[in-house]
């Protein structure tokens, strides 16, 4: 994973793919079999993420479809909306509704 210093971070393509296939549901051991990985590699690259963007692996499949472009290997925002945001995106939401 790149970051440039101002809160944007690129995904490697091994990241997007991991990151992909998590969003479908799958498990760390579906997805080295199907990469042809190990296992601890998938979770180091979980790893990079979840440190990257600072959240938990339940919010990992929420931050992608906010950042679409992650996908494309696009320079993305690695910020989680807040609570108190006014975008009312779909984090936004979760977390206000975590907070209640």
């Amino acid at each position: 994973m790149q970051n440039d210093g101002r809160g944007l971070v690129k995904l490697s393509l091994k990241e997007r793919q991991v990151l992909r296939l998590l969003c479908e549901g799958l498990q760390h051991k579906e997805i080295a079999m199907r990469l042809k990985i190990s296992v601890n590699t998938v979770a180091s690259y979980v790893c990079e993420i979840r440190a990257a963007i600072g959240n938990s692996t339940g919010l990992l499949a929420v931050w992608a479809m906010q950042h679409e472009g992650a996908f494309r290997g696009e320079w993305v925002d690695r910020g989680i909306h807040k609570p108190g945001c006014r975008c009312k995106g779909p984090v936004c939401s979760i977390l206000e509704d975590a907070a209640a």
